[in-house]
């Protein structure tokens, strides 16, 4: 799993929180973890393996499950649907 894989994948949630109305501090999270993740010499995967996923400035605990979910596999729950039948 490459950094850039990871960084892109960031930058796509950034936008569907944009899309969905999402407050501008989340969407600039996902931003900035971008840029940190591109700067690393280590693979994200390698430091999500080692716990050590919260070192990397802007990555929470929320964003860092979102991570290692993607890692694991290979996709991303990002959003939950409203029920409209109700």
């Amino acid at each position: 799993m490459k950094n850039l894989d990871i960084a892109r994948i960031s930058d796509d949630m950034a936008d569907l929180l944009k899309i969905q109305g999402e407050n501008s501090f989340d969407r600039r999270a996902y931003r900035n973890v971008r840029s940190n993740l591109e700067g690393l010499t280590d693979t994200a995967a390698d430091i999500a393996m080692s716990g050590a996923l919260k070192e990397i400035p802007c990555i929470g605990k929320d964003l860092g499950e979102k991570i290692v979910e993607y890692i694991e596999k290979k996709k991303v729950q990002v959003a939950t649907l409203p029920d409209y039948d109700s």
